[in-house]
């Protein structure tokens, strides 16, 4: 998309409900945004007023682990393990991807699918305290397997963290079959052990409506 266009494309989405949001959520497709979150020169491809809220929660709760689908380039990882070393009480990071990330000390990296390894992950974390973000494909059936896989690695008091909740007229339109707004509000009719805290969506512009899940008991 040339600049010219993208800048009449722009006026004209600027018009519409959730108009920012679904131009930040664009934006990112070229380049520009989100597209463009890096930490320590990696990229984690989400928007930082996210990443932001996760470093509070991990700040806060001080999981003893914190869980991640969905490696990417491990820019995200990297974020997490640096909140959990500020805290400096052992926490680690472990996250899990198909396609293996340039290796990192900070992290430990579990190669395959998320549902595959989950008994590889659930042997290490062992029922300490432990929050889980799911980031990795973004299909309703497969969002609701990771929630039945690593709900219940989730520890009370914690965290359970669905990414790209926004698809779906969620705010974002799209032509994608159920994903995972969809796959959480429906899981959440059989798991009233979880409840959404719409609290860790204050700054206003999420891509996890409704996704961020706290243990209750």
């Amino acid at each position: 998309m040339s600049w010219h266009s993208w800048a009449r494309w722009l006026g004209l989405a600027l018009c519409r409900p959730h108009a920012f949001h679904e131009v930040y959520h664009q934006a990112g497709k070229v380049g520009l945004a989100w597209g463009t979150t890096t930490w320590m020169g990696r990229a984690c491809a989400q928007t930082p007023l996210d990443l932001w809220v996760i470093g509070e929660l991990i700040w806060k709760h001080q999981p003893r682990w914190v869980i991640e689908t969905g490696t990417g380039e491990g820019g995200s990882a990297l974020w997490y393990a640096t909140i959990l070393n500020l805290i400096g009480r052992g926490g680690q990071v472990i996250t899990v991807d198909r396609v293996a990330p340039v290796r990192s000390s900070q992290f430990l990296f579990y190669l395959g699918s998320s549902l595959e390894r989950i008994a590889d992950i659930r042997e290490c974390v062992k029922g300490d305290a432990t929050m889980v973000i799911l980031d990795s494909a973004h299909e309703a059936d497969h969002v609701t397997a990771e929630l039945n896989a690593y709900g219940p690695l989730v520890t009370v008091g914690q965290y359970l963290i669905i990414h790209d909740t926004h698809f779906n007229g969620h705010p974002i339109v799209t032509n994608n079959n159920p994903g995972p707004w969809e796959a959480v509000h429906d899981w959440l009719l059989s798991h009233p052990e979880f409840v959404i805290d719409r609290s860790q969506e204050r700054h206003l512009l999420t891509f996890c409506p409704d996704g961020f899940l706290r243990r209750i008991n």
